[in-house]
């Protein structure tokens, strides 16, 4: 009975976790605070925007580097501002040319940028064809596997959680609960009730596409249940 009520409460700590997520856009980068940089020459930092598959790196070729930064970046592009307390230059190269840099606004056609000691340079850059992520037609969850792709995770559960109450989901939830819980009641089993969570979620996916986010939610509460009782046997 106290194992039952550990795994029961590993469930409902799982979910709570999940409401709790951000679901802010992934390779959105917007620093509130100013940070400093200090490298010297030779020296290299880099910018990684996986949606896009391009990396962006900024090397020190000339003097060092010591400045004030904020870092601004979407889905179109990003923002480098540095106020630097030192002069050198700095070389911009990237894995891919689908880019267009700016220099304080202005286009810049080669990767050359000059700071210099007490000036505010900003670096910019605009993505000249927005790479979409070709989503897998499996499923009607489009929107979740940015997340995935990304590397974000716990994105991935908090969009599943908050869509899976969204529209017919929230309905086909709430009868399948009003069999769950007498069963459990009754059996006081919680791998019966994972093993029958997972039995529902999968049946959905091939019964009902359009509720796809609530048959992952239940395979997902499933799945960890059942690691939880191998883990804890």
């Amino acid at each position: 009975m106290n194992r039952n009520k550990k795994l029961l409460s590993f469930l409902v700590v799982l979910v709570a976790a999940t409401m709790l997520i951000s679901t802010v856009k992934a390779d959105t980068v917007i620093t509130t605070t100013t940070f400093n940089l200090a490298f010297q020459t030779g020296e290299a930092f880099a910018y990684q925007d996986i949606g896009q598959a391009i990396t962006l790196t900024f090397t020190v070729s000339d003097g060092n580097l010591t400045a004030s930064t904020t870092l601004n970046t979407d889905d179109t592009g990003g923002t480098l501002t540095i106020t630097p307390t030192t002069s050198g230059v700095i070389m911009v190269t990237a894995t891919d040319t689908n880019y267009t840099l700016y220099i304080n606004g202005a286009a810049q056609l080669g990767g050359t940028v000059a700071f210099t000691n007490g000036a505010t340079t900003i670096i910019s850059w605009l993505y000249n064809n927005i790479v979409l992520p070709d989503y897998p037609a499996i499923l009607n969850v489009k929107p979740f596997w940015m997340y995935l792709m990304s590397g974000n995770f716990l994105g991935f559960l908090g969009a599943i959680f908050l869509s899976a109450f969204l529209l017919q989901d929230i309905l086909v939830g709430v009868i399948c609960m009003l069999f769950l819980i007498p069963i459990y009641l009754r059996t006081r089993s919680l791998l019966l009730l994972c093993i029958l969570w997972i039995l529902i979620g999968g049946s959905i996916i091939l019964i009902a596409p359009g509720l796809s986010a609530l048959a992952l939610l239940f395979l997902i509460l499933g799945v960890a249940g059942v690691f939880w009782r191998l883990v804890r046997n």
